[in-house]
C-alpha cells in the first residue's frame, strides 16, 4: 500500500485554510461583528475559531493518513463526515433561512465539496490498494 495523494492534497488544503481562515477572520470579518456587542462578538469569534481548529486537526489527520497508510479508513471518513455536516449547514441553513446570503457562501460550499471529493477518492483508492475487506 503506497502513500495516498488524495489525502495528502486534502490535508494541505485543510492546513492552508486553517491559517487563512484564522488570519482573515481576525483581520477582516470579526472586527465588523464587534459593533453588534460583546455577546455577538464572543459567539462569532468562538464559532470562527472552531472552524479554524477543525481545519487544523482535520489537515493533520489527513496528512498522517496520507504519509503513514494503514488499512482502516475510519479517520478520513470521520474528517469527511465533519466536512459533510458543515456543507449541509451551509446549504440547508443559509439556503432556507438566509437565502439572500446564499451567493456569499458559494466559495465555502465549493471548498467543502472539494474536500469531500478528495476524501472520497482517497478512501476509494485505499480500499482498492488493500482490497475490499479493509474494514472501517
Amino acid at each position: 500500500m503506497g502513500r495516498n495523494g488524495y489525502f495528502f492534497v486534502a490535508g494541505i488544503i485543510s492546513l492552508v485554510f486553517a491559517g487563512a481562515h484564522t488570519w482573515w477572520g481576525v483581520s477582516h470579518a470579526l472586527p465588523g461583528i464587534g459593533t453588534l456587542g460583546l455577546v455577538a462578538y464572543a459567539n462569532a469569534e468562538t464559532s470562527w475559531h472552531q472552524v479554524g481548529g477543525t481545519f487544523l486537526i482535520g489537515g493533520v489527520a489527513l496528512l498522517h493518513e496520507a504519509l503513514y497508510p494503514r488499512p482502516s479508513v475510519i479517520v478520513p471518513a470521520l474528517v469527511g463526515s465533519i466536512h459533510a455536516m458543515t456543507l449541509l449547514v451551509f446549504v440547508v441553513l443559509v439556503g432556507t433561512r438566509y437565502p439572500a446570503m446564499f451567493a456569499r457562501t458559494i466559495p465555502q460550499m465549493v471548498l467543502f465539496s472539494t474536500m469531500l471529493a478528495l476524501i472520497a477518492a482517497g478512501i476509494a483508492w485505499r480500499r482498492r490498494s488493500v482490497g475490499d475487506d479493509a474494514g472501517g
